[in-house]
């Protein structure tokens, strides 16, 4: 702002604005990566996203497993004969069926680099048949059973991320384990049966085994695409801010940009952007970017979870980037929803008691808004330059045509709406804490009433303007819920993970919302 003096009583005032940053995201929608904000969104899971030890609800990994492993009929990994031979006189073969067991339970636990996978299977029971023939064979046609306290898988699920983005998962350290092995044999002759119970005990606890860790270890593959389901690509509509008029259709592209796993729980990290088709007659740079508040100095991802441990560590957070927060301000200015006509209604202000009649007023802002928290208190504040304002009107009467240049500042921060499917994240825009504006032009009868039109226009005109156009919230968007319903066949199409917002934080150049697993 520069106010100027001269020696014959003229006077100037200026409203100019000036964007700088070191990084512009060129936002594009024929190309979403040149925008992406590397880990612009990060999901943090807590250790009961993974294992919640509840399995009355579908809401956490374990209980899928558990799912998984329970309707899993391991009759059709055993081919019969499992094993043939002959034995005093008589050919044998060993068919094993109706293969049964308990209700399966299941430890997956965060570590280093993975998860910890536990597995355990009660009450395992299987039906055995074992037919005889030959010419001097006087052992009958045996059946029975074979039973054991438990079968125990232990294994590890290392996670990682490969340059394409995309996760990879793999199984090591797979143990499984028949734990109390029983073989029950009928008919009097169960004594001639030895090498029976040796097979049993032997040969086929292996191929039990084996056949459990080949299911515990397809499970990567089913892990990989439910990490992999979790970047977010979905469109939402920010409503028009003039009554009637269309909505702004927005799209979130991401990609997976991190995965990394402690005891504290996974990190996903995504490269994220929004994009929209260009509307906007004007050419900036692209979104501008936070560039670590210019200080020169790289900017560290905070440590997740970053909520109050009390009552309970959040269980579920998801960060927001600044710099990707931005790009929704952006988007909108991008799709030409910032340039539009106001009609007299939307400013809620009577002005004829002022002499101003017939006014029609054009808004278009030339340079987009701006969200960041790059201040003192590292809050963040929403800032507009440049928002050029046409107006034409009657004043006393008398035709009067007025362009005008407005700058602002107003503090910002992330809440939680009510929108039509649920919760929705939203940019609440708080009363303006810097207003100012410039008269550029003015033609008609009153060409030199600038001071007394001017301090009208501001201090009247333009707080009720801003105050249309921003209102209570800059848009809202669905808060994103993660699907697992494609973790497994058979699991409720709705079947999702989502958060109960407990607290929304600023840690460094993050927004995070902090909860519990809803």
């Amino acid at each position: 702002v520069v106010d100027v003096d001269d020696s014959l009583g003229q006077k100037d005032h200026v409203v100019q604005s000036y964007y700088y940053s070191t990084q512009y995201y060129p936002v594009d929608i024929a190309d979403p990566a040149a925008s992406q904000i590397a880990d612009g969104l990060v999901l943090f899971l807590g250790p009961e996203v993974w294992d919640d030890n509840d399995t009355s609800d579908v809401d956490d990994i374990a209980t899928i497993i558990g799912l998984y492993l329970a309707n899993m009929d391991l009759s059709t990994l055993i081919t019969n004969p499992v094993t043939t031979g002959s034995t005093a006189g008589c050919d044998y073969k060993v068919n094993v069926y109706n293969i049964r067991y308990g209700t399966p339970t299941v430890d997956l636990v965060p570590t280093n680099g993975g998860l910890n996978l536990g597995v355990t299977i009660p009450n395992f029971r299987a039906d055995i048949d074992i037919p005889t023939k030959g010419t001097f064979c006087v052992i009958p046609d045996i059946d029975g059973d074979v039973t054991a306290t438990s079968v125990t898988i232990t294994g590890k699920m290392n996670v990682a991320l490969d340059p394409t983005g995309q996760p990879v998962v793999t199984m090591t350290n797979v143990v499984a384990t028949v734990n109390g092995l029983d073989v029950d044999i009928g008919g009097v002759l169960g004594f001639l049966t030895n090498w029976l119970i040796n097979f049993f005990e032997g040969s086929f606890a292996d191929m039990i085994e084996d056949a459990l860790v080949d299911q515990i270890s397809s499970l990567a593959d089913s892990l990989e695409d439910a990490l992999a389901g979790l970047a977010l690509n979905e469109s939402f509509e920010i409503p028009s801010f003039i009554e009637g008029g269309a909505p702004t259709t927005l799209s979130l592209v991401s990609k997976l940009s991190r995965l990394d796993f402690t005891p504290a729980g996974g990190t996903v990290g995504m490269a994220a952007t929004i994009v929209t088709p260009k509307g906007t007659p004007h050419n900036p740079l692209g979104s501008i970017g936070r560039a670590a508040c210019l200080t020169g100095v790289p900017e560290a991802m905070p440590g997740f979870p970053v909520g109050t441990p009390i009552p309970t560590p959040p269980a579920l957070e998801l960060g927001l980037h600044d710099d990707f927060l931005n790009l929704i301000p952006y988007a909108l200015y991008w799709a030409g929803t910032l340039t539009m006509p106001i009609p007299q209604e939307m400013l809620g202000q009577d002005l004829s008691s002022y002499g101003i009649t017939d006014m029609s007023l054009n808004v278009d802002f030339m340079l987009p808004p701006i969200l960041t928290g790059c201040n003192d208190d590292g809050l963040l504040t929403i800032q507009a330059g440049d928002i050029g304002v046409q107006a034409d009107m009657k004043l006393f009467g008398m035709p009067v045509q007025m362009q005008m240049f407005a700058s602002f500042e107003a503090d910002a921060e992330i809440v939680t709406v009510d929108g039509e499917a649920g919760k929705e994240i939203s940019i609440a825009v708080r009363e303006p804490t810097f207003i100012d504006i410039e008269i550029a032009s003015l033609s008609g009868g009153l060409v030199g009433a600038e001071d007394t039109l001017g301090g009208l226009i501001r201090d009247t005109l333009m707080p009720e303007l801003l105050g249309a156009l921003t209102g209570e919230s800059l848009g809202s968007f669905p808060i994103p819920e993660f699907d697992l319903s494609g973790l497994m066949e058979g699991l409720p199409p709705d079947t999702a993970i989502s958060i109960e917002i407990r607290e929304v934080l600023r840690r460094a150049a993050y927004t995070v919302l902090s909860g519990n697993v809803k």
